[in-house]
Formats: structure tokens, C-alpha cells, sequence
């Protein structure tokens, strides 16, 4: 149950009034990492597990936590992207439903 969920990045986000901001590690390429995302390229916020981040990838079962989904389209590419936060992790629950709440307000 106190294992960490599946990461990739790990760090800190920030958001303005146009775009949230990340930085931190990232893991898979050992190396610090700066990005944001524009306020109007997110599609579709989510809070919950889905077929792609699954409670099988918990210890938990998901029953103290789920993530936060973000959906993201890509002009350049003209696709879409998932961005999975859990934020606040203590190694039991984590602090995504506030998050979720903040984000939705900021989104709208």
C-alpha cells in the first residue's frame, strides 16, 4: 500500500492564468525537466483511473487515491496527449481531490 504510483516525472506544477507549469526530474531520461502547458491546448480534465492508468498499477486498489488526467491536443501534431498527475502522494493517499477542485475552477 505505501509503494508510489507508476512515474515517469517527478517535481512540482504550477499554473497562471494561461498555462501550467512543471518542473522537476525526469526519470527515464536522468535529467532535470522544465514544461508547460497552455491553458487552452488542455482538452479534457479527469479525476479518476481509466484502461491506460488502471488500479492494477496500485498497491491500493485505488481505494485511497486516483489520479488526474489531463487531456492535451497538439496543434503541430494534431493529437492528443494524457498527462497523469498525483500530487501529494504520502505513500497511502494523496492530495488530487483538492488539486482536481483548484484545477477545475482555474479551467473555467
Amino acid at each position: 500500500m505505501g509503494a508510489p504510483p507508476p512515474y515517469r516525472y517527478k517535481g512540482s506544477i504550477t499554473f497562471d492564468y494561461d498555462a501550467l507549469a512543471f518542473s522537476g526530474y525526469d526519470s527515464y531520461n536522468k535529467e532535470d525537466t522544465v514544461f508547460k502547458i497552455q491553458k487552452s491546448s488542455i482538452t479534457q480534465l479527469y479525476y479518476g483511473y481509466d484502461e491506460i492508468f488502471s488500479t492494477f498499477q496500485t498497491r491500493g486498489m485505488g481505494i485511497s487515491w486516483a489520479p488526474i488526467r489531463f487531456t492535451i491536443h497538439s496543434d503541430l501534431q494534431d493529437s492528443e496527449t494524457f498527462l497523469y498527475v498525483v500530487f501529494g502522494f504520502d505513500g497511502i493517499s494523496s492530495e488530487n481531490k483538492t488539486l482536481f477542485e483548484e484545477l477545475k475552477t482555474w479551467l473555467s
